[in-house]
């Protein structure tokens, strides 16, 4: 039988910190719109004792040519929940996310990934049965 060593009771009742991990290419028409989307949901968990006041977004920019990462500068000063690493290239949307997993694997539980549908801002209903907006 394995034993488990936990310093207190606080070790078991911690609440998971949770990465949301968002590439980004040349986004700058729906950030403004996607990610108040995403932190009302992550504030929600937080709020409903779901996830701990640590978790956050992460948006990786992967070698926009736009305004992405002066967006994404702007939402991380304006709120703690938000953060952002940028690649100095267009690198493809998986080494985006490998990027995201390795910046997060040090400060989080847990991570999930997400690709936005486009076709689904301001309509949820057309997002997947999965979506984190369900």
């Amino acid at each position: 039988m394995t034993k488990h060593a936990c310093n207190s009771e606080t070790d078991i009742k911690r609440l998971a910190r949770l990465w949301i991990i968002i590439p980004c290419y040349n986004e700058e028409v729906v950030l403004p719109q996607t990610a108040p989307m995403f932190l009302k949901k992550l504030k929600s968990l937080i709020t409903d004792n779901k996830i701990d006041d640590s978790s956050r977004i992460l948006f990786v920019n992967d070698g926009s040519t736009d305004r992405t990462w002066d967006l994404i500068t702007a939402f991380a000063r304006a709120d703690t929940h938000y953060t952002g690493i940028a690649q100095s290239r267009n690198r493809g949307h998986q080494n985006a996310l490998v990027a995201g997993m390795m910046e997060a694997i040090d400060h989080c539980d847990m991570v999930v990934t997400i690709d936005c549908c486009i076709l689904s801002i301001g309509n949820p209903q057309n997002c997947h049965q999965n979506s984190l907006f369900l």
